[in-house]
């Protein structure tokens, strides 16, 4: 008896699991087959760019699975910080399928994308290590992320630049100040016209242009180089790039070596530069006293920017002699002193915010040529140069006749050993050069007497 009461026990369990194990998977299918095929989109019903009108939510999974899988494959996800590219990988993204299919209607719908802020912050210090993540909205740059991604862009690529946090606050970033500078009225007009001057956002701004499209006009013998030249200097330490700049025959008062910008509208010498930053800045000009203080302000730059002069090279000036009949015998006079000339490199030093060189760039390389001190001399200096000129031109003359017919024996013998002409060529061109030397010098002699 007992052995039959077991055996009707163990086959009632039996057939209970299997009819609940049956259940539960032909219900599945049965609710796979009738229900969800049952629900079919309507007409114009996309999911990110994906068209299921008409299908039902199995047939609609399994292509948007399908496009999912090549976007992961396929798509490229970047964020640019300054002059950074950094790539974010696509596995990085979470998309939850069976959200956006019980959510879509009839219409465009985006899929439901997640990635995990976290997860962004690490992919952004790990890449660049010295990155302040307070100066940007993290928040934000998720949103754009998972917006941009929701369509399955092939190409999604954002500026970190644009998500500034709002808690940021405008600063000065750079500060230059000109003592005792001789302001002309042209100077002190452009200041009161233009105590400041927006410089927007990845943009490039032209000193010439700016000075036509606002109407103003520089009176004939003004030069506005002492504003170019400040604006020039307060730029360096930044990342502001310089597309045009001048510079003159010698270095002005105003301006330090290697911190020239001269500016010429009748000679067509502009002085541009751009704004490769996402955010404006602001140059505002003030003065007092003969003290010109110049101030770029904006959100602090995430690199430090050191300036390097350097390498400087002197050039000595010549001693040009003129000979003068009003210049009395035994006396000279000084018509020019002369001045060195000079050659300076300048190079830009990009720092991280620990200090760091991260990168050194040459921007500029300026050369002034030096002044030839010009003598006054008496004119009868110059009929002894004359004199001694003609005798060296005698003496020369006569080497030349003997080096003529050396020559042209050795050029004989070369002719008979090797059939070669080339040294007669050269000794004639050399005769004709130092001649016409001589007579250029002549003719710098006598030119000088006549002075």
């Amino acid at each position: 008896m007992k052995s039959v009461r077991f055996i009707k026990i163990f086959y009632t369990l039996l057939l209970s699991t299997l009819f609940v194990l049956g259940f539960s998977h032909l219900g599945a299918n049965a609710y796979e087959k009738f229900v969800l095929k049952a629900k079919t989109y309507g007409p114009n019903t996309s999911i990110a760019s994906v068209n299921v009108s008409g299908k039902s939510e199995v047939e609609a999974r399994e292509l948007l699975l399908q496009k999912i899988e090549e976007w992961k494959l396929e798509g490229r996800v970047s964020i640019r910080h300054v002059d950074k590219e950094i790539h974010v990988k696509t596995a990085s993204f979470t998309f939850d399928i069976e959200k956006t299919l019980n959510s879509a209607t009839n219409n465009g719908n985006e899929l439901i994308v997640t990635i995990p802020e976290e997860e962004l912050k690490a992919i952004l210090t790990n890449n660049i290590p010295s990155i302040n993540l307070a100066r940007y909205d993290i928040g934000k740059v998720k949103n754009k992320l998972e917006h941009s991604t929701s369509s399955l862009n092939p190409e999604i690529a954002l500026q970190l630049e644009d998500f500034i946090s709002d808690s940021q606050e405008v600063t000065v970033v750079s500060q230059v100040q000109k003592d005792m500078v001789k302001t002309t009225s042209g100077v002190r007009s452009f200041i009161e016209t233009f105590p400041s001057i927006k410089i927007e956002g990845s943009s490039q701004f032209s000193l010439m242009h700016f000075l036509k499209n606002e109407g103003f006009t520089i009176e004939q013998g003004q030069n506005l180089s002492v504003i170019s030249s400040i604006i020039y200097e307060l730029l360096l330490p930044t990342n502001f790039s310089i597309a045009e700049r001048n510079t003159s025959l010698s270095l002005p008062s105003y301006a330090k070596l290697g911190y020239e910008a001269h500016f010429d509208t009748e000679k067509n010498m502009d002085f541009v530069f751009a704004n490769p930053n996402q955010v404006s800045y602001e140059i505002q000009f003030e003065l007092e006293d003969n003290i010109i203080n110049t101030k770029l302000i904006g959100i602090p730059f995430p690199h430090q920017y050191n300036v390097m002069v350097e390498g400087k090279e002197t050039f000595l000036p010549r001693t040009i002699k003129q000979f003068s009949p009003f210049i009395s015998k035994g006396d000279m006079t000084v018509k020019e002193q002369g001045e060195e000339g000079s050659l300076i490199k300048v190079y830009r030093q990009t720092l991280d915010p620990r200090g760091q060189l991260l990168e050194e760039t040459l921007l500029a390389e300026d050369f002034y040529p030096p002044v030839h001190r010009i003598e006054l001399h008496p004119i009868e200096e110059a009929t002894v140069t004359n004199e001694i000129s003609d005798s060296n031109s005698d003496v020369d003359s006569k080497n030349n006749k003997d080096e003529k017919s050396s020559e042209g024996q050795e050029s004989k013998n070369n002719r008979e050993n090797n059939g070669n002409k080339k040294e007669n060529v050269e000794s004639s061109e050399e005769k004709n050069n130092k001649s016409n030397n001589s007579s250029n010098e002549q003719m710098e002699s006598s030119t000088e007497m006549m002075k």
